[in-house]
């Protein structure tokens, strides 16, 4: 070491200078290559930080990218046009997801039939727009971009109007609202150009009810009011009418009960307006409409059904109004009403059509759980194969209150084979729910027909799956006979496996997938569990 008075040469950790006696300054010195070190290791600290953040990324977009190209390889080996096309549209959907837009897009070039590419570029628009909503509000503007361009990329222009329509919805969601004008203004130029004014309607409804979710009311009733004259000019009448059920019926969706009814009431034909109405009340009920508002529907909708002169048709309508009766908790009432569709039914002179009537009402009576008034019912029917229907549905509600026993003696009566073996299938699936593993596959092997037999199994084998009972669902799935059914048992295994982020057993799983379809489908789900991907949902009114 130099002394910083004299010059001389000291040797190393001499704390005086051996020529003139000065203190060496060997503590600062040794400081600051300590001082030197430490901050090396703050800065490696840092960066080791950063890698170890890094890492799990790089490495999650590397198993993406491998899935995704085993997803595009699979796809491509099957050989039925339509099931191909249908897996190339999931890849391409999962590949847009992971913004690897070429290769969605090369993957769509390979999709034979023109309306399939549409749908294809219709579900990416969808996807883009539906998770732009939980992006940041920074990323938002530019994923819902992409859905635009998506969009325009379809060639059907039907299916472009309602994926505009769909992404300006979003795009007003998320406080676009410039651009959410601009796009609906594009969807309603689409729908206005289509020449056939039954498809017109239709996708003036879907605009309709998108512009009502994005907050605008007033140009939702203009829409609306558009899709009516549109109904109007309808060459058929059957088709007329009943795309004026269905602007009623959307209208009452979003929560436009008053103007839902207006256009109910505009119906000449009273067992159409009675449909209708119902529609609307049944809707109201879903959408937690007023007890009192789906009442006075549900009045005006008896007061129609009274001006119908065919009395199968008025036990139609009459089943239905008790249907949704009982779903607003009047029992009572909805008992009553379903002995006037009693009373109505016997008086209908042809077999077959009081046959049918019976049938209608002693489902309603078995969902309503009146087990005893549901069977009575049902023995007054003549035609045994008529007959199998509701004893079907018996047992299924009998199956779903734990009335095991009783399910299983009524579904001994069911002489039609095939209604025999969908009843036990309701039995197996329900002893499933209960958790009662060993008299479910009981049941499901006493079913004769192998293809309802396979979809039992499938069903038990989902059922614990949801669940986590992972080699119990595994064990069942492998009993099942059919590849098809077995490969969509496998699939949903996987996909609640990915769900609870169990990835390296949800691909196990998937190499065991015989059909190469179920396949894509489970590996493109997976895919866009590590993506984070939403589960799609819908847009309510917040009115």
């Amino acid at each position: 070491m130099r002394c910083p008075a004299c010059g001389a040469e000291n040797a190393r950790r001499t704390r005086v200078c051996e020529q003139c006696g000065q203190t060496l300054p060997m503590r600062m010195r040794r400081f600051g290559r300590w001082l030197q070190l430490g901050l090396l290791g703050i800065l490696l600290g840092i960066g080791a930080g950063y890698l170890a953040q890094l890492y799990p990324r790089i490495s999650k977009r590397r198993q993406v990218d491998a899935l995704l190209q085993q997803a595009l390889a699979t796809a491509q080996q099957i050989k039925s046009t339509g099931l191909r096309d249908e897996a190339l549209m999931r890849v391409a959907e999962a590949q847009a997801l992971a913004g690897q837009d070429e290769a969605a897009q090369a993957a769509i070039q390979q999709i034979k039939l023109p309306v399939n590419r549409s749908q294809a570029w219709l579900r990416i628009a969808a996807a883009l727009a539906r998770t732009a909503w939980h992006q940041s509000s920074a990323s938002a503007p530019y994923q819902l971009h992409a859905a635009v361009s998506a969009a325009r990329q379809i060639e059907n222009i039907d299916l472009r109007a309602y994926a505009l329509a769909d992404i300006a919805k979003w795009q007003a969601r998320v406080g676009e609202t410039a651009a959410s004008e601009r796009t609906f203004q594009e969807a309603l130029a689409s729908a206005h150009s289509i020449s056939d004014a039954s498809w017109r309607c239709k996708l003036l409804i879907e605009i309709a009810k998108a512009q009502k979710q994005a907050k605008q009311p007033a140009a939702a009733k203009q829409t609306f009011q558009e899709a009516l004259a549109a109904a109007q000019q309808i060459g058929d009448s059957e088709r007329r009418i009943e795309a004026i059920v269905q602007i009623a019926s959307a209208q009452a969706q979003v929560k436009l009960y008053a103007d839902a009814r207006t256009t109910a009431q505009q119906i000449k034909d009273a067992s159409v307006r009675a449909k209708a109405l119902v529609k609307i009340a049944t809707i109201q009920d879903i959408r937690g409409a007023s007890r009192p508002a789906i009442k006075q529907v549900l009045r005006e909708a008896q007061k129609a059904v009274q001006q119908i002169p065919a009395p199968h048709q008025r036990v139609e309508h009459l089943v239905t109004i008790a249907n949704v009766q009982r779903a607003i908790g009047e029992e009572e009432v909805a008992k009553q009403t379903l002995q006037e569709a009693l009373a109505v039914a016997r008086q209908i002179r042809d077999a077959d059509r009081r046959d049918e009537a019976l049938s209608l009402i002693a489902n309603e009576q078995a969902t309503a759980r009146q087990f005893e008034a549901a069977l009575a019912t049902a023995r007054q029917i003549k035609d045994p194969d008529q007959r199998a229907e509701p004893l079907a549905q018996i047992v299924r509600w009998q199956a779903g209150a734990r009335q095991f026993d009783a399910a299983l003696a009524a579904a001994r009566q069911i002489v039609n084979d095939e209604q025999r073996a969908r009843a036990l299938a309701h039995i197996a699936h329900y002893q499933a729910f209960f958790g009662l593993l060993e008299p479910a596959l009981a049941t499901a092997r006493q079913i004769k027909d192998a293809d309802i037999r396979a979809r039992a199994l499938w069903d038990i084998s989902r059922e614990h799956a949801s669940r986590g009972q992972f080699d119990i669902a595994l064990s069942i799935a492998q009993q099942i006979d059919s590849k098809e059914w077995r490969s969509w048992a496998l699939s949903s295994i996987a996909r609640k496996q990915a769900e609870l982020h169990q990835i390296d057993a949800a691909l196990r799983t998937v190499n065991s997938i015989p059909k190469n379809l179920q396949k894509v489908e489970a590996l493109t789900y997976i895919v866009e569990k590590l993506l984070g991907v939403p589960p799609e949902f819908e847009i309510l009114d917040e009115e």
